[in-house]
């Protein structure tokens, strides 16, 4: 189920204030100008997620190049000429084999162990634009997998644990974003910094309009860029209904 809600936090004593209200009902003072605060919770879809699928391929192509640079600089150090590319492509393929094999146990993991759902929640105020992970199973699996790798000797698992922690939560000040993509047809919006996506919005038909226009206010360094069209066959409608 979605969850929604919005307010506004008196300037003066951050009491919370009724939208429609001109004055804190606790010191007084004028709430006209203050920022009000949205909150809610998605349910977003995985496996037939573009925007998942297009993350987790920058992730293995971004992994595969700069792998392919490293092992073609080692060789190139200490292999022959001879075999030299006959080597490259075998731990090539070697390599590749390896992250298709991550890519099909991520999908997988997504389908039977999340089943291929995963709740997010975001909170908008007027510090900016906070997210965190709703789900239990998620940080259970983040911490399992620390103290399993440990257990194990495994620093490549302790590793994903420890990066899945960090990434159970996160913010962006209103002044860090630099870009924000609009897609209405799947009320989606991608906030960017200078050099990357650091968070989508998952939003629904009912908060969507509120949200943009919010983000407009605000984000007054951002460039909006509408891309909602091409998208829509791809996954059509999927995002805008929660469990």
């Amino acid at each position: 189920m979605n969850a929604f809600s919005r307010g506004a936090n008196c300037p003066a004593c951050s009491a919370p204030v009724h939208p429609d209200a001109r004055f804190c009902p606790q010191c007084g003072a004028s709430v006209g100008d203050a920022v009000r605060r949205y909150q809610w919770i998605m349910s977003v879809p995985l496996v037939h997620n573009r925007f998942m699928l297009y993350d987790l391929a920058k992730v293995l192509f971004g992994t595969a190049a700069v792998s392919a640079l490293l092992i073609l600089a080692i060789l190139g150090v200490s292999g022959g000429e001879r075999d030299f590319l006959e080597s490259y492509l075998k731990i090539m393929q070697m390599f590749g084999l390896i992250l298709a094999g991550f890519a099909v146990a991520t999908l997988a993991g997504m389908l039977v162990f999340f089943g291929n759902r995963y709740r997010i929640g975001f909170i908008m105020d007027r510090h900016g634009i906070r997210w965190f992970t709703a789900m239990a199973r998620a940080r259970w699996l983040n911490r399992a997998a620390v103290v399993g790798g440990f257990l194990a000797g495994k620093p490549s698992v302790v590793g994903a644990g420890l990066l899945g922690q960090a990434t159970e939560k996160g913010k962006i000040g209103w002044g860090d974003i630099r870009k924000v993509k609009l897609y209405p047809a799947l009320s989606v919006i991608s906030i960017l910094n200078n050099r990357r996506v650091v968070v989508r919005l998952y939003c629904n038909p009912e908060n969507y309009p509120l949200i943009v226009e919010t983000l407009k206010q605000r984000a007054t360094r951002a460039t909006f860029q509408v891309l909602g069209w091409a998208v829509v066959v791809v996954v059509p409608g999927c995002l805008r209904g929660g469990s």
